[in-house]
């Protein structure tokens, strides 16, 4: 019998055996013989999702035994319809409406997130370590800061998506009523902050990361600057773009590469601040003037053990 090669939006009819001459029938002809609706075809998001349980494991201690287990309990609590409702046309319209407002700008109300494998590996590789402070500027949903909490980090959150910050806050309640989630014993913190990027003050950061694929041009070099005005010397900074070609305040210090919901084989570059904000002028931009050291409008937080009331 002759075979083709076959996709995966032309899947094989075999409910009777086809004739030796020919091939099988495909698709909607197939279905429409059995008595069947027609197959859906998969989209893109859906060929890529499958291909994520075959991803390989990061190369992080203890994955097995700790890890696992609380990725396991982090994709319950995130499936959950009730923590995080799936987008609708009209919450995506609300979502650029809130950001073009905001910014001037509704593409960085696209949406997409490192996976939580990758956000690990990405912890692992830049060497973080238990009590430092952790920053995602564009946070959606908080899965990254709240495997950066897991991590022992205090890890803070910056969306300005008001769906998405609730989302970030209901997950953080489940979080605080499951005991399989819990950091190591030096302890982390966690908050979810609804806020500008531009306009938190993140001083303290020695870890910033963005998924800044979608930021318009205009944005990236706000957040650059907002960045170099803030950060202290040795902080590292994680983004698609190449800041040190925006802001001399940061030197490339080459890619990582992790899997993302659009792509398995995403790469963000990785910077460290090399100039104290005291020692660096501010460049003279046609930008909105960023205001670092505002008090957050909206916040929720898991505190630490020992910053909590006795």
């Amino acid at each position: 019998m002759r075979w083709r090669l076959l996709t995966l939006s032309a899947p094989l009819c075999l409910a009777t055996a086809p004739p030796s001459d020919v091939f099988p029938l495909e698709g909607a002809a197939c279905s429409a013989a059995a008595g069947r609706p027609p197959p859906k075809t998969p989209t893109a998001f859906e060929v890529l999702t499958s291909k994520w349980d075959a991803l390989p494991l990061p190369d992080v201690p203890d994955f097995g035994s700790r890890w696992e287990p609380m990725l396991d309990e982090l994709d319950k609590i995130f499936s959950n319809s009730s923590v995080v409702r799936a987008p609708t046309l009209e919450s995506r319209s609300e979502a650029q409406q809130e950001v073009a407002s905001a910014l001037g700008d509704k593409a960085a109300a696209v949406y997409g997130e490192m996976l939580n494998i990758g956000t690990l590996g990405m912890l692992h590789h830049l060497g973080a370590q238990p009590g430092q402070r952790f920053y995602d500027l564009g946070s959606g949903t908080g899965k990254a800061t709240m495997i950066a909490w897991l991590w022992g980090l205090h890890a803070t959150g910056i969306e300005l998506v008001s769906q998405r910050w609730q989302s970030a806050c209901r997950a953080l309640e489940a979080v605080r009523h499951t005991p399989q989630l819990r950091p190591p014993l030096t302890g982390g913190s966690m908050r979810q902050i609804k806020g500008n990027l531009a306009e938190i003050d993140v001083a303290d950061a020695d870890f910033v990361f963005s998924n800044s694929v979608m930021f318009p041009q205009e944005l990236v070099r706000m957040m650059a600057r907002h960045l170099g005005d803030s950060l202290r010397p040795g902080a590292l900074v994680v983004c698609f773009q190449l800041l040190q070609t925006i802001d001399d305040r940061f030197v490339s210090l080459g890619k990582i590469m992790g899997p993302a919901t659009w792509k398995l084989d995403q790469s963000w570059h990785v910077h460290k601040v090399v100039t104290s904000p005291a020692d660096a002028p501010r460049q003279d931009e046609k930008l909105g003037e960023p205001q670092p050291g505002r008090l957050p409008d909206q916040v929720c937080e898991l505190l630490a053990e020992s910053d909590r009331p006795s």
